[in-house]
């Protein structure tokens, strides 16, 4: 979660007063992506000074009078279909304004803040546990197969934001949710800490790009997961020890059998893994660096990389136990030459 708290403080614009939308956008939306992180940024991410920064902006713009789906969190009800449209330059806002029906609990999403709304607003437990099950039957085990899914311009594509909002609202409800939503949602974490929007049934994020929305609403999952969702978890991170000091494999992978979960660096390499080239200079060791979030328990593991070109990763295998605290599991490097004071890259 730190590296989510992280992302955020680096893509304020203290000239804006804002987040940008995205790492590669200067845009800056009041609804959702601030309003979100005035709401992460205090706790989950022990920014209050930043939130407070953020708050300043948003009233110099009134946006408490902005219709936006997310101010159920403020117990206002804005559940209609939405535009985005420019306040201020480069100033933007999600207005749920579409005249009609309201959007319904065929979106997820919508189902999981309905939920919130009937139990933090109107406080009625049953009417609660109803939409977040509507919301909660439209997961597979890979996310959600809701309407946007199933038609229009996201078909095809599950929606990070709305895994964090059904272990958010799990948590509320004192309900349990199936480890691999929180598997899931974890493996959408991007190496510079924010979370991709989006990813297809293989998991493929290619598409997608991180954002301060999906961003704030998994900080809000990942504070809410030490409570009552069924699990609390702990990051199981491998590492890799240099060798001869200087000497990394790249791209490498780390699979938890048990997960059938496996993540590679870097992100966007696909697999299997190259076996004829692999890369021995690593400037950005954020690479050489993987890490799980999972409940205590033990994992058994793979690693991989530089496999039938002279390099190998060691343990290849193992388990480990994580137990009520962040463990790290050092990967040696070996490679086919003698570490000597003049040793150049292969």
């Amino acid at each position: 979660m730190s590296q989510a708290c992280s992302y955020l403080a680096k893509y304020y614009n203290s000239s804006e007063g804002l987040i940008s939308e995205t790492p590669s956008q200067s845009r800056y939306y009041l609804y959702s992506d601030n309003f979100l992180a005035t709401l992460v940024l205090p706790k989950g991410c022990n920014n209050p000074s930043l939130a407070k920064s953020i708050n300043r902006t948003l009233s110099e713009y009134n946006s408490s009078k902005i219709p936006n789906q997310y101010m159920v969190f403020n117990c206002k009800q804005y559940f209609q279909g939405s535009n985005d449209y420019p306040i201020n330059g480069s100033i933007w806002s999600t207005v749920n304004n579409h005249t009609g029906a309201p959007l319904n609990d065929s979106y997820a999403d919508i189902a999981f803040l309905q939920a919130y709304y009937d139990l933090t607003c109107m406080h009625n437990i049953p009417a609660a546990l109803a939409a977040f099950n509507t919301g909660a039957k439209e997961y597979n085990e890979i996310g959600f197969n809701d309407t946007p899914f199933r038609v229009g311009s996201s078909r095809g594509i599950y929606q990070t934001y709305k895994l964090a909002l059904y272990i958010y609202t799990a948590r509320l409800l004192n309900q349990t949710v199936p480890l691999s939503a929180l598997v899931n949602m974890m493996r959408m974490q991007a190496p510079n800490g924010g979370f991709y929007t989006g990813y297809d049934v293989s998991f493929s994020h290619d598409s997608a790009s991180t954002n301060t929305e999906t961003t704030c609403l998994t900080i809000m999952a990942l504070e809410a997961v030490s409570y009552n969702t069924g699990v609390r978890v702990y990051e199981l991170t491998f590492r890799q020890v240099r060798y001869c000091g200087q000497f990394n494999i790249i791209p490498w992978a780390v699979t938890l059998n048990g997960l059938g979960l496996t993540e590679v660096e870097p992100s966007n390499q696909s697999l299997p893994l190259p076996t004829n080239t692999f890369s021995t200079i690593v400037p950005n060791q954020n690479l050489t660096r993987i890490t799980f979030l999972v409940p205590s328990g033990t994992y058994s593991y793979t690693v991989s990389g530089g496999a039938d070109f002279g390099g190998e990763l060691y343990p290849g295998s193992g388990t480990v136990q994580v137990r009520e605290s962040s463990v790290f599991v050092n990967v040696e490097v070996w490679l086919s030459f003698t570490c000597t004071a003049s040793t150049t890259t292969p």
